[in-house]
């Protein structure tokens, strides 16, 4: 049995047959950089792994739901980051204009 967890591999041998994967997806958008490589290892393994193997039907349907699953949450971080980045960026246009009508003449100002 192949143990991945949190990125740490190790072998139990009196279980064959058995593949535990356990990987938590951050909360915090700006930590989701970090754990990338390991999310885009695991998504890979779980496109192989089936293709490879055979499983029960059930063990499919978790295999799939567990996927839909992760991209749900991928998918709600990347929309979330986007937000924030739309956001930051209306707000520094709005305060470069202020910044510009602040450094006209009243007169100009009042135009």
């Amino acid at each position: 049995m192949l143990i991945i967890f949190f990125g740490i591999c190790r072998l139990i041998e009196d279980q064959q047959n058995i593949l535990t994967v356990v990987h938590e997806l951050p909360d915090d958008i700006s930590m989701f950089s970090d754990t990338l490589i390991v999310t885009e290892l695991l998504l890979t393994l779980i496109d192989f792994t089936p293709a490879q193997c055979s499983f029960r039907t059930e063990t499919r349907q978790k295999l799939k739901k567990n996927r839909e699953e992760a991209e749900k949450v991928i998918q709600k971080n990347l929309t979330l980051e986007r937000q924030e980045e739309i956001q930051q960026k209306k707000a520094d246009k709005k305060r470069a204009e202020a910044e510009r009508i602040a450094k006209l003449s009243p007169e100009e100002q009042r135009k």
